[in-house]
C-alpha cells in the first residue's frame, strides 16, 4: 500500500516506482555509479602562454561530468567550459592532482573546453568527460508510470463496485424475490456481480443456486471459476443477503 492508496500489486508498484524515479531525478545524483552514455578523452601538450580547446556536443538535460589532470605540480594550467554564447560555466586552475567538475547544458548545443598555459614550461593535460541522461530518462518514466498506476487502480474500483455496490442485490433480482418469495429457483444471477457467464461457470463446478453458494469456501471457488478470493467471498457474504432477503419475503407472505 503506498500512501494508504487501495489497489492492485502492480499498480501501487508503478506509482511507487514512478514518484522514486522522480525523486531520484532531482535529488540522488544516481548518475555516479552508472555507467556513462558517452565517453570522452584525450591530452595535449600545451606550449608556455599556448591555449588549447575542444567542442563538444551536448544535449539539453543531459549531465556531464569532467575530470582534468596536468603533470605540472604548480597550477599554471587554466581549465575552463564555455557555452554557446561564449559564456564561462566554469574556469579553475588545475596542477597534477585530478580535478573533477559537473554542469547541466541549458540547451543542446557545442559547448567548448578550454586549456590555457600561463607557466614557463610546456605541460601536459589529461581530460576526460562523460555525459550522461539519465535523469532525463528517470524523469520522462517518472511521470507516465504513476498515472499509469492510478487509471489502473481506477478501473479496478470500477470493477470492484460490480460486486461491492451499495445494493447487494440488482433491483431485477430484488422484484423477483419480492415477487416470488421462496418458490423462487434461487439461481446465482440473483447476486449483484454475477452474470449469466458467470452462472454458467459455477454450475460447470457444481454450484447451481445460492444456497450452494453460501456453502463454498471462498478460496474454492476463487480457484475454480478464476477470480480473486477477495471477490468470492463477496459473492458468498452477497448470497447471504440474497438469503435473508428471501426470508423476510416470505415472512411478509404469511
Amino acid at each position: 500500500m503506498v500512501c494508504g492508496i487501495r489497489g492492485p500489486p502492480k499498480a501501487l508498484l508503478l506509482i511507487f516506482v514512478g514518484i522514486s524515479l522522480l525523486v531520484s531525478s532531482f535529488l540522488i545524483p544516481l548518475h555516479s555509479f552508472l555507467p556513462a552514455w558517452a565517453h570522452y578523452y584525450d591530452s595535449y601538450i600545451i606550449s608556455p602562454g599556448g591555449r588549447s580547446s575542444l567542442r563538444i556536443g551536448l544535449m539539453s538535460g543531459s549531465t556531464a561530468r569532467v575530470m582534468v589532470a596536468s603533470n605540472g605540480s604548480e597550477d599554471h594550467i587554466t581549465f575552463s567550459i564555455e557555452d554557446y554564447d561564449g559564456k564561462t560555466i566554469i574556469s579553475e586552475r588545475i596542477a597534477s592532482t585530478e580535478n573533477s567538475f559537473e554542469f547541466k547544458p541549458a540547451r543542446t548545443d557545442f559547448h567548448v573546453l578550454v586549456f590555457e598555459n600561463d607557466g614557463p614550461v610546456a605541460q601536459s593535460v589529461y581530460w576526460t568527460v562523460w555525459v550522461y541522461y539519465y535523469d532525463t530518462l528517470f524523469q520522462l518514466l517518472g511521470v507516465p508510470l504513476p498515472i499509469l498506476g492510478v487509471v489502473m487502480i481506477t478501473l479496478s474500483h470500477r470493477k470492484e463496485k460490480q460486486v461491492f455496490g451499495e445494493s447487494i442485490i440488482t433491483g431485477k433480482s430484488r422484484k423477483r424475490l419480492r415477487g416470488k418469495g421462496s418458490n423462487l429457483g434461487m439461481d446465482v444471477t440473483l447476486v449483484k456481480g454475477i452474470g449469466q457467464k458467470r452462472s454458467e461457470q459455477m454450475k460447470a463446478v457444481g454450484v447451481d443456486s445460492v444456497y450452494e453458494l453460501v456453502e463454498c469456501s471462498p478460496r474454492d471457488l476463487a480457484e475454480k471459476v478464476g477470480v480473486s478470493e477477495k471477490t468470492a467471498n463477496a459473492w458468498i457474504e452477497n448470497a447471504n443477503e440474497v438469503l435473508s432477503l428471501i426470508k423476510e419475503a416470505t415472512v411478509s407472505e404469511r
